[in-house]
């Protein structure tokens, strides 16, 4: 039997299918149609949650890497790692076991 949305409903499912079908972030669709981002992310989870769109994988939420600074000895051990929702995370001076740690746990 097939689920009967609210209109409410009905309108957060066709802006998270046009984000979907997109390039764009989650982040940068809202801001282009005016939309609270948090807003987007609640009804993702609720109507995710309602079996109404499927659940994203995490290797789908990466976005590419580049490199800012390289100093002659290699790469500077200072670098930040920029989600598509725009939030940031600053990296200073791991080591290999704590950098081996925070690919392990984004993956």
């Amino acid at each position: 039997m097939e689920k009967v949305l609210t209109e409410k409903q009905r309108y957060w499912l066709d802006h998270l299918k046009q984000i979907d079908a997109s390039d764009l972030s989650s982040a940068a669709y809202a801001r282009e149609h005016q939309l609270d981002p948090h807003a987007l992310y609640r009804w993702r989870s609720f109507l995710t949650k309602q079996g109404l769109l499927e659940a994203k994988t995490s290797v789908d939420s990466f976005a590419q890497v580049n490199v800012v600074q390289e100093t002659q000895s290699g790469i500077d051990s200072k670098f930040t790692i920029v989600f598509p929702n725009g939030c940031k995370l600053l990296c200073k001076n791991l080591n290999t076991t704590e950098l081996q740690w925070l690919i392990d746990a984004m993956q």
